[in-house]
């Protein structure tokens, strides 16, 4: 699949690891986790600048309608 002007928010980012297969063909990934823990590791771990790690939840993250053309929550209870 071509994903280059797809704009992705990874939801449970975890460790970083689904976000890092997105990032390869996503033009943007925002991924966001409650674990502060799990988002450092997520950072540490990844080999792009192209993805922003944040601390939040699918409860409380802000984004504007249309802001984004993908949520993806995988392995995410």
């Amino acid at each position: 699949l071509e994903f280059r002007r797809v704009l992705f928010r990874s939801v449970g980012g975890g460790d970083g690891r689904m976000t890092a297969i997105l990032a390869r063909s996503a033009a943007s990934v925002v991924s966001i986790d409650p674990d502060a823990e799990l988002v450092r590791q997520a950072r540490a771990n990844s080999a792009t600048t192209e993805v922003e790690f944040r601390v939040d939840d699918i409860v409380t993250f802000d984004a504007a309608p249309g802001t984004f053309s993908a949520v993806v929550l995988a392995l995410s209870l």
